[in-house]
């Protein structure tokens, strides 16, 4: 307690004086939405994620066999014309296309359009990110999804027209990523806005909640799409279009969040000083300071951000994750080449996987969480550590079985199995935000954006050569992208034994002994209810 003689203190008026104009300048900066509760906001971002995800799951399988079937046409074009309008809609019949040289040269297609999509955002996600901490979430959202919805459209537009534009221009739809960092840098985006709102304890589940309503739409999406497939690809494509662009409009009523449960009020001294800016202010010198000292200003503020080893192995743990996610995309690929089935019936493994996603997000790892924190004592950062670990471990595995399954059953039960770890990148996540400072998580999220970004920019061509390796060797090997991602995922699971965290008594312990040396504060019951 200080003395009533105390507040008359110059130097306390002096520092009062201070933190109110710099309180009134963040004000000016940021602004606020404190009045909207948690729920209200994960409601908002559970919209636009039905808004982005649902078009994406729709449209996936129709357009890989819309650009097999222009690969297809323009091999047998060259080769064997007779079997062009052997299909239902004067395309060759499918059969025909899972021969060796189309199936080597869709995968490198695809593997190639995955490495463009994400080359933009290798360099934007880290400026876009400081960006996000400075000046707000929003109008990144509105740029990110705005950008993601032309690349949509640029494929529609190139597939739609083989005849006049080469299908290998699908390439350029990563031109649009410049505008808004990419796919990876938006999904980060969203992550980094509900860790705004949310507290520690509440975080992961969060990340979960947003995860299940992801693959909530892909369990209506993917059965929706094979069935439109079967009288015309195209119909659940430009159906996706239509949704996707209503995206837009939801990501302009999206409410900024940047600073949600830090009110300037309620700030403790000096908490201003550590959240320097990311540029320099325009009201010195330096205010026109050239882009390559934006440049190293944001390699200064990542180093600062990563000074923990610990926050450095958790981020590059996304390295294993995006070419896990990879290896989902070209799962429809090798099912369909090493089990002959049609690309409409593979459609039906992203709703069984979907499923299974479901029931881990929302009733397993729930359980489990609250299991551990409640009956065995352990903190937050325990809980989401022995929970990442062990996913890891179980993908591993899964990601294994399905490389080596003989047959389609077995590889369905390790794709299942492998989904079971849906939860191990939010858990992830959740672990390294609780081990920043809270003015510096935008930026965690914009350093693990950038390594997934150039994950994902060297997973599609690593596991489109491993694939056409696998078609050279013969169809037993077919499975080695899996093997890949499999040994990759044990490094980081062997990693993420190194990690340790406080246990629930070391919190406790170090928030009593904080406790008994804080002043006391005025009573408020503002930020107690955000947190909740």
């Amino acid at each position: 307690m200080r003395k009533p003689s105390d507040r008359n203190d110059p130097d306390e008026r002096d520092h009062l004086l201070r933190h109110i104009s710099e309180t009134c300048q963040t004000k000016k900066t940021v602004p606020k939405c404190g009045r909207l509760s948690p729920k209200f906001l994960t409601f908002m971002v559970l919209l636009f994620v039905v808004l982005v995800e649902f078009p994406g799951n729709l449209a996936q399988a129709p357009r890989m066999r819309i650009i097999e079937s222009i690969i297809c046409r323009n091999f047998y074009g060259e080769h064997n014309p007779r079997l062009i309008g052997t299909g239902p809609r004067g395309e060759v019949d499918e059969k025909f296309c899972k021969i060796d040289e189309i199936q080597k040269q869709f995968a490198l297609l695809k593997g190639m359009q995955d490495f463009f999509d994400a080359l933009p955002g290798a360099f934007l996600s880290l400026p876009l990110g400081m960006i996000a901490d400075k000046h707000g979430r929003k109008w990144l959202l509105v740029a990110a999804y705005s950008s993601l919805w032309c690349a949509f459209v640029w494929v529609y537009i190139v597939c739609a027209f083989p005849s006049y534009i080469p299908i290998h221009w699908i390439w350029f739809s990563g031109a649009f990523s410049i505008l808004g960092g990419g796919s990876a840098f938006a999904s980060a985006l969203l992550f980094v806005v509900i860790a705004d709102f949310t507290s520690d304890a509440q975080r992961a589940n969060r990340f979960f909640c947003v995860s299940a309503a992801l693959l909530a739409t892909d369990v209506i999406a993917s059965p929706l799409s094979s069935v439109l497939m079967r009288h015309n690809p195209w119909i659940p494509i430009s159906i996706a279009v239509v949704i996707f662009a209503f995206a837009i409009p939801a990501s302009f009523i999206m409410p900024e969040t940047l600073g949600y449960q830090r009110e300037p009020e309620h700030e403790q001294p000096g908490t201003e000083q550590e959240d320097q800016p990311f540029f320099p202010s325009d009201n010195t010198s330096d205010s026109k300071s050239s882009m390559k000292q934006h440049i190293l200003d944001a390699f200064v503020s990542a180093r600062a951000t990563l000074r923990d080893w610990r926050v450095i192995l958790l981020v590059t743990s996304f390295i294993f994750f995006m070419q896990a996610i990879e290896s989902v995309r070209l799962l429809l690929l090798y099912v369909s080449k090493r089990y002959g089935w049609p690309l409409a019936k593979t459609a039906f493994i992203n709703s069984a996987r979907s499923i299974t996603c479901l029931i881990v997000l929302l009733v397993a790892l729930p359980s489990i969480s609250e299991y551990l924190v409640e009956r065995r004592g352990f903190s937050p950062q325990e809980k989401d550590l022995w929970l990442a670990r062990t996913s890891v471990m179980i993908q591993a595995t899964g990601l294994f079985v399905e490389g080596l399954a003989p047959r389609a059953d077995l590889m369905l039960a390790g794709t299942i199995f492998a989904t079971t770890a849906v939860g191990a990148p939010h858990l992830i996540r959740s672990l390294a935000t609780s081990l920043v400072e809270p003015h510096q998580v935008g930026r965690l999220y914009a350093i693990t954006s950038v390594v997934s970004t150039v994950s994902m920019m060297t997973a599609g061509p690593i596991l489109a050569g491993l694939f056409n390796l696998g078609i050279d060797a013969g169809s037993g090997w077919l499975g080695l992208p899996y093997f890949y991602c499999a040994v990759l995922g044990s490094v980081f699971a062997i990693g993420l034994w190194l990690v340790t965290v406080k246990k629930a008594d070391e919190d406790r312990d170090t928030e009593d002994s904080g406790s008994e040396n804080l002043p006391e504060a005025p009573t408020s019951t503002t930020l107690g209810s955000l947190s909740q």
